[in-house]
């Protein structure tokens, strides 16, 4: 009996320790999730010249990009900007008249006693508006939420503030709160240093409700007919499903048959697509793309978007449309067998690989592979 007793006592503690170790185990990985909660999101964090407040820029900053955010610093000089506490010195990686408030999903206005400078600056508050019109995250803490005030964003919006602006923002319209956070629709503000972490959370809480390509435009490129109808679905489902915006071109507009029956109505020709009006330009494969392999304007497309810096991808044959606009010379890509050698042929250095990415061009070899690619093109569209 007291064998049996040691024994028992043995196995619990065992599975204790054993569960213990799992529980242990588990941490790293479900840190490792949560980081990338905020993947792809970026963040615009703006900055006085000089004496911003320590605490609101590394707080948010640091958490944010625990949660996978990219963080991108401006302000109104190029300089290096010292906080008011001396603790922390920011180098921007932008100046405010460069800013463009469509390649963000949020905007932070830093606060400390510096943020004045941007009461009256009349850039700082179009920055404001513009993050409105564009229905982006807007946020601001401290004294900060003045210049969103006096760039008339905050009326008849519930806001706080440092107590020290509080009649300024009741002035502008803001129905003044005084809470340490307040979130009204896409606008945050928080009242000062203290506030800084759950003022982070707010922002990330909004940010993780935004699809991964919201605000993109994809244009997906097909053949009249004979397009290869699983890479196409599962191409513009996949963007779409994330939310960006895709347009399908083609050589003509009418309808468009693919090489197992599916249909689409074609709202845009090849000629009238502008490669700099989208963030990544696709091209489907199936037999009939092989008549667009030196279609002066298919060619012309293709090599516009990779001067602009745009994400090319392209599946099936259709990577010959690419190597025939010079642009995989050198790259590592992939593409249908029976383009292998033309593939070679142009400088590409061929791969067995379903689905291949080299900088700003993704490529895969047939329908199989046509959800990996959708995958690989939206990374590289959020990698910009």
């Amino acid at each position: 009996m007291g064998n049996r007793r040691k024994w028992a006592v043995a196995g619990g503690s065992l599975f204790l320790s054993l569960l213990a170790l799992s529980i242990i185990c588990l941490v790293p990985f479900c840190s490792a999730q949560e980081e990338k909660e905020l993947e792809g999101k970026k963040v615009l964090m703006i900055v006085a010249s000089s004496n911003f407040r320590d605490e609101e820029y590394s707080v948010p900053r640091q958490f944010l990009e625990s949660k996978g955010a990219k963080i991108v610093v401006a302000s109104s000089k190029e300089t290096q900007s010292v906080g008011m506490l001396k603790k922390v010195t920011v180098k921007p990686d932008i100046v405010l008249e460069k800013v463009n408030v469509k390649d963000y999903h949020a905007v932070l206005f830093i606060g400390g006693i510096g943020a004045k400078e941007y009461f009256a600056n009349q850039v700082a508050q179009k920055i404001a508006q513009e993050t409105v019109k564009n229905n982006k995250i807007l946020a601001a803490i401290c004294i900060a939420p003045s210049i969103l005030a006096n760039a008339g964003v905050l009326a008849g919006k519930k806001a706080t503030v440092f107590k020290s602006e509080a009649e300024n923002l009741k002035a502008k319209g803001a129905n003044y709160t005084g809470a340490a956070v307040e979130v009204d629709g896409k606008i945050i503000t928080a009242n000062g240093p203290d506030a800084a972490s759950d003022f982070a959370q707010k922002v990330a809480d909004l940010l993780k409700a935004i699809k991964k390509l919201e605000g993109k435009k994809i244009l997906i490129v097909i053949a009249l007919k004979d397009f290869r109808d699983e890479e196409l679905k599962e191409s513009k489902d996949s963007f779409e499903n994330d939310g960006a915006e895709v347009t399908v071109a083609s050589t003509e507009k009418k309808e468009a048959v693919g090489m197992n029956g599916m249909k689409l109505e074609v709202k845009k020709t090849i000629k009238e697509a502008k490669a700099k009006e989208f963030d990544a330009v696709v091209f489907i494969g199936g037999t009939g793309a092989k008549g667009l392999f030196s279609d002066k304007n298919i060619i012309n497309l293709a090599k516009d978007a990779a001067k602009a810096g745009k994400i090319l991808g392209a599946i099936c044959v259709a990577p010959s449309i690419l190597a025939n606009a010079g642009l995989l010379k050198g790259k590592n890509a992939t593409a249908f067998e029976s383009e292998k050698e033309n593939l070679q042929k142009n400088g590409a250095k061929f791969s067995e690989e379903p689905v291949v990415t080299d900088g700003d061009i993704v490529t895969a070899n047939g329908s199989e592979a046509a959800k990996k690619f959708a995958e690989a093109v939206t990374r590289a569209i959020l990698s910009k």
